[in-house]
């Protein structure tokens, strides 16, 4: 059975029928992308300033399109995204975060923080993340690739541990290590028959066609600009409706 056409008919039943079906709810499981994160800053004193804009992130811009077009679903979001968190970590928090909401839609997005294990820690992120889209079998489940991370050290980020963190994620990018995390979440989609929403594809053939990808990176590092999340958000609505 298309897990989204179940969805859709899940959406236009709540839209005819508010007062007989709960309200439709979409779980986002994911890292700091997904938890809305945009500009990091390191101060002089030390630390980092996380930005986050609840209004701009992906699903927030989707949730907007669905109560365009949905206005009666009353479709709730559940964010849970965590900055730093991998696929272990959503795996681990997985009932608490998104089960527990009886979700109609799971949407799961991991990479960017995994892929810094290296090409070693492949076998363990593909076992968290098939362990995750196992768990959600009966719900439908959309895979969410990651963007392209940095690659060059941004002149924009000041700080030593900013500008160390962009190296490191530069070497992960330039080096194949998360196209190949993203080509291993792929594989576990292709395996359970799951859509798959692939923006790290479209900032590829960005790239290779002479696009400056390090443009779309809001902190110049791995959080997508405002505007690429609306971009998400629209083909992730075009996925949900078909």
């Amino acid at each position: 059975m298309d897990s989204m056409a179940s969805f859709r008919r899940r959406l236009a039943a709540r839209e005819q029928n508010p007062s007989g079906e709960r309200p439709v709810v979409i779980a986002c499981l994911g890292d700091s992308v997904t938890h809305g994160v945009f500009e990091v800053d390191e101060p002089p004193a030390g630390g980092m300033v996380l930005t986050y804009d609840a209004r701009q992130v992906y699903h927030a811009q989707l949730k907007r399109l669905l109560d365009l077009f949905f206005p009666a679903a009353a479709v709730q979001v559940i964010n849970a995204g965590i900055s730093g968190d991998t696929a272990a970590g959503g795996a681990a928090r997985l009932e608490r975060d998104v089960l527990s909401f009886a979700p109609d839609l799971c949407i799961v997005c991991f990479g960017l923080n995994d892929a810094h294990a290296g090409l070693g820690g492949l076998p363990a992120f593909q076992a968290a993340l098939a362990g995750i889209l196992d768990r959600l079998a009966d719900i439908p489940t959309i895979l969410l690739t990651p963007c392209m991370m940095n690659r060059a050290v941004p002149g924009r980020v000041s700080g030593q541990a900013l500008q160390e963190a962009a190296r490191r994620c530069m070497a992960v990018q330039n080096d194949g290590i998360l196209a190949a995390y993203v080509e291993a979440a792929r594989t576990e989609a292709r395996a359970r028959r799951l859509p798959v929403c692939d923006e790290y594809a479209r900032y590829a053939a960005w790239s290779a066609g002479g696009v400056a990808t390090d443009r779309l990176l809001a902190n110049g590092i791995n959080h997508p600009v405002r505007d690429i999340h609306g971009l998400w958000a629209h083909d992730l609505f075009a996925l949900l409706l078909g």
